[in-house]
């Protein structure tokens, strides 16, 4: 028996009501933490292979870590002060990385202007 009850008084309710909603609170939180767990799990894995640890630590091992760079850089072309046009310069590069010297191995780069 509590000591509520030996004392002959009635249990209070608000301090049922607060563990019931302290309970709910945290089956609240569990669902969401498990929700959030799903998700990254499922849909916000990644696209490329390569991008494992595993893979990385291959590459570390190996001598060279391999990036892939994209830069899009839109803007405005004035031909002869007469003619402007809407002009996009995209490079695309392929740079390895040393390691454990982190000095650049080699760097291959192809570049285009869209007008």
């Amino acid at each position: 028996m509590t000591e509520e009850e030996e004392e002959g008084t009635k249990p209070n309710p608000l301090r049922r009501h607060r563990r019931l909603c302290v309970f709910l609170i945290l089956l609240l939180l569990l669902t969401l933490f498990i929700i959030c767990l799903i998700l990254a799990l499922t849909l916000f894995k990644p696209k490329d292979p390569d991008t494992r640890a595993g893979s990385l630590a291959t590459d570390v091992l190996s001598g060279g870590v391999g990036f892939d760079i994209n830069t899009r850089l839109p803007g405005r072309v004035n031909f002869l002060g007469i003619i402007k046009r809407q002009a996009v310069a995209v490079t695309e590069c392929h740079i390895v990385v040393g390691f454990p010297r982190l000095k650049v191995q080699s760097q291959e780069c192809k570049s285009r202007t869209k007008i």
